[in-house]
């Protein structure tokens, strides 16, 4: 009969459209329990030969009224957190406990579909988060931990063959991404001059932690660290490049020991990456992007405090390590972003510092750079063949 089930599916939709206007608890719960056990009976339905042609019987397809009593579920629960907390923040830390909720019941029901609901109630709730005046940062911290837990929960022992595939998988990415998210929000809460180096520190701990138990680090951990790059380039852009005693903070430091690490991980062992050949490019990406960012940063932090007349020296000192880094580690890029600065801090000896000095200075000045290149040429004429040998095993 399957005009009994396009009536049940009537009557579904009229219950939805008068949950919006229940004023009371009660009958938004009698409705979750009832769309439950509605889930549990249609994920049970096996469909029947198909027919040929569309047939109007559902009994052929029977993910139809599955997903549709499995979203009025998670709408169910969103009603009921909007009746209990009114507030934004205790809506939203409701939510995310009715998706694990739901999660535990849906792996006990066997209803791969709810699963996946749940998860996109939990992310559908960080909606909640964008009025900052109802934000409690304790509450954000806890939901971070809850979505988290939804997606371990997905890869449990409990989780049977109905639930597994597909489904289990876009649901933890939902739940992970809900908790990415969440998580800095968290932060920029607690610190909004510095969230972007709280997250980069998330990230150096759970690369760390990760590498000791010799595992791949989680993709989070290279999430939060593009952001704080981004956070950190943003900041940079758009703070005068001045030498003001208003600019003295340390800001982005624990942005460059993330991507230090990041690229020491690389190097060390498979961080997410197994293909030899994939990960050599993005190890030279990552490498190269440190590089960047760490004469970004250091030469801000230089001309904060003592103006733009050390900069060459700086740019020497980086351009020295960046080449005995590369020669070391055998990173092609290293190499070649320190003879950049060493030829851009050169450059700027030339053209800008030696016009502000004294002659007696510019002596000194030019006799030093030629000692300095002099060395730098018997450096390599000594250490030649080895250096020889370096480039040709890296080809």
């Amino acid at each position: 009969q399957p005009e009994s089930v396009w009536i049940s599916l009537w009557f579904l939709g009229v219950s939805v459209w008068m949950g919006f206007q229940a004023e009371t608890l009660w009958p938004l719960g009698v409705l979750l329990g009832l769309t439950l056990a509605a889930c549990w009976l249609w994920h049970r339905q096996q469909p029947e030969t198909e027919t040929e042609g569309l047939s109007p019987d559902l009994a052929h397809h029977p993910a139809l009224p599955a997903w549709l009593f499995s979203a009025a579920a998670t709408f169910f629960v969103w009603q009921i957190a909007t009746d209990v907390n009114p507030g934004n923040s205790e809506n939203f830390l409701f939510n995310q406990i009715a998706a694990l909720a739901l999660v535990a019941v849906a792996i006990f029901i066997r209803c791969p579909r709810l699963i996946l609901t749940s998860a996109v109630l939990g992310f559908l709730s960080l909606i909640l988060l964008l009025d900052p005046s109802g934000r409690v940062t304790p509450h954000v911290f806890i939901t971070v931990a809850i979505a988290f837990a939804a997606a371990g929960l997905l890869h449990s022992p409990w989780v049977g063959a109905e639930a597994s595939g597909l489904h289990k998988h876009i649901s933890s990415v939902i739940f992970r991404f809900t908790a990415f998210v969440a998580y800095m929000v968290g932060w920029y809460e607690v610190s909004p001059e510095a969230w972007g180096d709280w997250i980069a520190l998330t990230s150096v701990v759970g690369i760390i932690a990760f590498a000791l138990v010799k595992r791949s680090c989680l993709l989070e951990c290279v999430g939060w660290i593009i952001m704080a790059i981004i956070w950190l380039f943003v900041e940079t852009m758009t703070t005068p490049w001045d030498a003001s005693p208003e600019h003295q903070s340390w800001r982005g430091v624990m942005v460059v020991l993330a991507l230090l690490v990041l690229s020491t991980a690389y190097k060390l062992r498979p961080c997410l990456i197994d293909n030899l050949e994939t990960k050599k490019e993005s190890l030279g990406f990552c490498v190269g992007l440190t590089c960047v960012v760490i004469t970004l940063w250091a030469t801000q932090m230089l001309v904060w405090r003592f103006d733009w007349k050390p900069a060459a020296v700086l740019w020497t000192m980086l351009g020295f390590i960046f080449v005995s880094a590369g020669l070391w580690q055998r990173l092609h890029v290293a190499r070649v972003m320190g003879f950049l600065l060493l030829a851009l801090s050169l450059g700027k000896l030339f053209v800008s510092d030696v016009w502000d000095f004294t002659a007696f200075m510019r002596v000194v000045s030019f006799i030093v750079l030629g000692a300095a290149l002099i060395l730098l040429g018997l450096f390599y004429n000594k250490f030649a063949p080895a250096i020889k040998a370096l480039l040709d095993s890296e080809k």
